[in-house]
């Protein structure tokens, strides 16, 4: 059941990455891919805590179908509904903000 290998086009942009792997799946790509040594901040930790601190709660009601579109979406790329509304979020202010 051999087939034409799959090879991850050139993703100049991180919009196009994204676009991309939101219509396919990674594990397509297995062999075009290599091994990432990571190095962890050690100072992750408390940036991390200190973004924390610096979110605020909004209550924001939101019809029952969006919600479900979201959640579903959310579910399809793998991140909590939540994380995935406010990338959403921050990519519209950076579109508004770079409009004027």
């Amino acid at each position: 059941m051999g087939g034409k290998k799959k090879t991850i086009p050139e993703l100049r942009t991180e919009v196009e990455a994204r676009e991309f792997f939101d219509r396919h799946s990674t594990v397509d790509f297995l062999e075009d891919t290599l091994p990432e040594q990571l190095t962890v901040d050690p100072d992750l930790k408390e940036r991390l805590r200190t973004q924390r601190e610096r979110k605020q709660m909004v209550t924001l009601r939101v019809s029952a179908p969006h919600l479900e579109s979201v959640r579903r979406i959310a579910r399809r790329k793998g991140i909590p509904y939540q994380t995935l509304i406010q990338l959403w979020i921050a990519e519209g202010l950076e579109r508004e903000f770079k409009e004027k």
